[in-house]
């Protein structure tokens, strides 16, 4: 569950630039692009062909797939050059490479609220943020004609799902500092009547012409996961799913993912931040006013939540970056649902000094998170959760229902701004609301 007690939003307007290639997609195996004109004209449709004949012609010799290119319209494939993989392959690819960081393997995730088809990290990089590289189409399992059997990738798709999580890994978000970050990555398996999936989770347009009317029974999917270094589960799952394969009466078809490189419409992307919970207005020296703040904040938080009922300790042993704190209670008696429940929480702390209100472009609000120094006459706090829960200690730990996540959210809100009151009455200022105004 994720509880925005303080939050910050974020805004996009669009406007054309050249734009870089965002560097961080690992793949399966290595890929081929094709070659295009820039003007758009006849040439890019011979090259894009040759291009494709190419890639395709990799997967022949590779054992991957022997896919007759002339069966597809070079049309589904959209904007050029590209990059493209499919799915299921780089999902075995990264479930078989040894990481450092192993995820937890009793642990059931729900679909993510308001799920979109993206690349799972795509929500800490800039450039796939703005510009959307990926898209998504399907090819039929029959016209693919894999080395593989059915059964061979049913066994792919199902090895993982709705039960671990795998292929950990650090990333850079660039939104937030460029801290370093630990994800893994997991499968969702969905199944049910086509206005059931079909209302959880859009499908891309991509997916129109090759289902051809068919009508959806199975979808896999995969997404990501913010975890900390021992590989447990600190935010909720990222909001981006990536297709892996779609069943459709009785037909399978594999995700192609593609990647554009051709520079496209770029974007600027702002923060605005809201419900600040501390005022330093009346503070002479901004950084010294923010630390003094944020020292009693930090106290008093470590005091609100260690009590009863969330009984969460401080996680300093994993050294959270700038800017969090981190609270656990991990496989211990959940007090807050009681018997017979045993809980997997963590309660993830983030603050920024930036400016209330304002929307605030990227030079402005990356580097404000846990930075005292930086300009801004607030302090903006956000709180957010994930507790998985099991009747039993050795159980599956699976996602709350929805009385439960309301329980949890009340017991933090109320922690969250007693914190925020007991920090205002050290630092002798004045509370109004959930906003404490303090001097130097």
């Amino acid at each position: 569950m994720h509880v925005n007690v303080k939050e910050k939003a974020m805004t996009k307007s669009c406007f054309s630039l050249s734009a870089a290639l965002a560097p961080f997609l690992l793949a399966a195996f290595p890929m081929l692009t094709s070659a295009a004109s820039e003007d758009g004209t006849g040439a890019e449709k011979l090259d894009l062909e040759s291009g494709l004949k190419k890639v395709f012609q990799f997967f022949q010799d590779q054992g991957r797939a022997n896919l007759d290119y002339r069966k597809q319209s070079l049309r589904d494939f959209g904007r050029s050059p590209f990059l493209n993989r499919f799915v299921v392959f780089d999902v075995k690819a990264r479930s078989e490479v040894g990481a450092d960081i192993k995820g937890e393997s009793i642990i059931s995730l729900e679909l993510p609220a308001e799920s979109r088809f993206e690349h799972p990290d795509c929500s800490r990089i800039y450039n796939c943020t703005c510009y959307s590289p990926y898209s998504y189409t399907l090819v039929p399992y029959d016209v693919v004609q894999m080395s593989k059997s059915v059964e061979a990738i049913r066994e792919i798709l199902g090895s993982n799902a709705d039960s671990t999580l795998y292929g950990c890994y650090s990333i850079v978000n660039q939104f937030e500092g460029f801290q370093e970050e630990f994800r893994c990555r997991f499968l969702k398996h969905l199944n049910g009547p086509v206005s059931q999936l079909t209302s959880r989770l859009k499908l891309p347009e991509g997916f129109v012409k090759p289902l051809d009317g068919r009508e959806v029974t199975d979808i896999w999917l995969e997404g990501a996961i913010r975890v900390d270094s021992k590989g447990t589960p600190l935010e909720l799952p990222s909001a981006e799913l990536r297709p892996i394969a779609v069943e459709a009466q009785g037909q399978l078809f594999l995700a192609l993912e593609l990647e554009y490189l051709k520079p496209v419409v770029r974007c600027a992307l702002a923060h605005q931040f809201r419900n600040a919970v501390v005022d330093l207005s009346a503070c002479k020296n901004g950084a010294s006013c923010a630390k003094r703040a944020m020292d009693a904040i930090s106290a008093a938080l470590r005091n609100t939540f260690e009590a009863s009922p969330l009984v969460a300790a401080p996680d300093d042993a994993l050294a959270p970056p700038p800017g969090e704190m981190w609270f656990q209670r991990l496989r211990k008696k959940s007090v807050v649902l009681g018997e017979p429940w045993f809980e997997q929480s963590n309660y993830l702390v983030k603050w920024w000094r930036n400016q209330n209100t304002d929307v605030a472009p990227p030079g402005l609000y990356v580097y404000s998170k846990g930075n005292v120094e930086h300009d801004g006459l607030a302090i903006i706090l956000q709180v957010s959760q994930m507790t998985t829960a099991s009747a039993n200690f050795n159980g599956t730990y699976a996602e709350l229902n929805e009385s439960q996540r309301f329980s949890y959210a009340e017991v933090v809100k109320k922690a969250t701004l007693r914190a925020i009151e007991i920090a205002c009455k050290n630092l002798a200022g004045k509370l109004n609301g959930t906003v404490c105004f303090v001097e130097e």
